[in-house]
């Protein structure tokens, strides 16, 4: 029996941004009503973040969880660390171009 674990491939791709819940976590899942109502953006504008083939595509953007064929939930924590990240993204941008005008 061999009870040596796999080596770990750390050039996978990860999805950005990936929060790592601790086993103790409770997981909070989100329906689509309820990522447009946080991100005060329409249904059609989140779908067009996750398709590839649109202009408006972020990779960054979570990825539902798909639970059956008909039902797809997101992962509170992800859109919640996604959400920030745009936040500081633009606080720098807008602090960057403070510095540059001045």
């Amino acid at each position: 029996m061999n009870t040596s674990n796999p080596p770990l491939n750390f050039n996978a791709e990860i999805p950005s941004p990936l929060i790592i819940l601790k086993p103790s976590s409770r997981i909070k899942m989100l329906t689509i009503k309820d990522v447009v109502q946080i991100l005060g953006k329409s249904r059609s504008w989140v779908y067009s973040k996750m398709s590839k083939t649109n202009k408006s595509y972020d990779p960054t953007f979570p990825t539902p969880v798909k639970l059956s064929k008909t039902s797809s939930l997101w992962v509170e924590a992800e859109l919640m660390a996604w959400l920030e990240s745009r936040i500081k993204l633009t606080r720098q941008v807008v602090e960057e171009a403070n510095h540059v005008a001045v």
